[in-house]
């Protein structure tokens, strides 16, 4: 089974330095809520800054959580197909993999 912090965390240990970025704008696209991403993104965060993480390492996650929050330029704002605020209605996924849009 994917999960929202399953596929956050792959994208986070890709090579490609746009793969976390990208992730996000899927997930977000692909009717995740936006603090379900949060959650996964502040969990990130505290265990990056409990082994000693780089600033550009923590950077990376903030710079994005700017674009989730809309602390950035209009054209950078990630977009959410669940408004803010809404409970997520199960898991979001199934054991293939599928999302809520998919089904």
């Amino acid at each position: 089974m994917t999960t929202v912090e399953g596929r956050l965390r792959d994208a986070w240990g890709s090579a490609d330095p746009y793969a976390f970025g990208r992730e996000v704008e899927t997930l977000a696209a692909s009717g995740f809520s936006q603090a379900e991403i949060e959650s996964v993104l502040e969990a990130l965060l505290l265990e990056l800054r409990a082994a000693g993480a780089s600033d550009e390492e923590e950077e990376r996650v903030l710079s994005l959580w700017d674009c989730i929050v809309g602390w950035c330029p209009d054209k950078r704002r990630i977009h959410f197909r669940v408004p803010v605020g809404v409970a997520p209605a199960s898991i979001r996924t199934t054991e293939s993999g599928s999302t809520p849009a998919a089904r």
